[in-house]
């Protein structure tokens, strides 16, 4: 065997040449804990802002956190969010499906349906219910409201009637529009709940007479326009405060006195 000379290596001195295995694992624990640290530093510069509106979002979608906290950061948006519970949200694709098979019968002009103060309203020109002036419903509204009076006695909701007028001179013998606006809201309640079969403590009748005008009494159409009678419909349930807040007023069918309980 020739002899190796004082420069030769040999392969086990060529194997310990670079750094030590122990210090390149040593290395990508430092990678790691630095990248770690580094994502806790920008979680902690997060804009507080937006943390509310995420925690105001998670809130609204799920109603409350787990374990039944609700997160009090983002309560001021979600306030300022309008809110529509889910029985309001039937009644509403209900009286939509309503207007609808109507169209045949009834311009949709004359009919308007929407959401305000957490009730739904159902909003009727007086041209399809009332001769000018009066307030005895005309015979061509009485298929249109018979069929009204069929889905409302279907909820479960309380139903007020509200009479708005223009600020015309009221005619008929009356002295003011408070007494038109009010003896129509009475005409529709006592219709509708005559066909509808409505438990009377589910009705109320009232009136806003010329001072909730919807449009400017200047012009012969806004005249118009504001001459209705509006459907107020409060389907707000212990389950809806439950998720909204304390302060949802609650507005619940009680059941008779027999202990039998509305239809829904």
């Amino acid at each position: 065997m020739a002899p190796r000379g004082k420069g030769s290596k040999s392969k086990s001195d060529e194997g310990e040449e670079g750094a030590p295995a122990w210090m390149v694992t040593f290395a990508d624990l430092m990678t790691l804990l630095l990248t770690f640290f580094v994502l806790l530093l920008s979680m902690s510069t997060l804009d507080n802002q937006r943390i509310k509106l995420a925690l105001g979002s998670l809130r609204g979608a799920l109603g409350v956190l787990e374990g039944g906290g609700q997160p009090r950061e983002g309560r001021k948006e979600i306030a300022k969010t309008p809110r529509v519970a889910q029985g309001e949200m039937k009644l509403m694709t209900t009286l939509e499906t309503f207007k609808e098979k109507q169209k045949n019968k009834v311009s949709n002009d004359f009919i308007q349906i929407g959401h305000k103060d957490n009730k739904v309203f159902i909003s009727i020109d007086d041209s399809l219910l009332f001769p000018p002036g009066g307030v005895e419903i005309l015979p061509t509204a009485f298929p249109f409201l018979e069929d009204l009076s069929a889905v409302l006695g279907e909820s479960s909701a309380n139903i007020e009637f509200s009479g708005h007028t223009d600020n015309s001179s009221p005619s008929g013998g009356y002295e003011s529009n408070w007494e038109v606006g009010a003896a129509r809201a009475l005409a529709m309640l006592l219709y509708v709940q005559d066909s509808g079969k409505i438990d009377g403590k589910r009705l109320k009748a009232g009136t806003h007479g010329q001072y909730m005008p919807k449009y400017p009494n200047e012009t012969a159409a806004g005249r118009a326009g504001n001459r209705r009678v509006e459907i107020l419909l409060t389907t707000t349930t212990a389950t809806d405060k439950y998720f909204y807040g304390e302060n949802t007023v609650i507005e619940e069918v009680q059941p008779s006195p027999d202990g039998a309980k509305e239809p829904r």
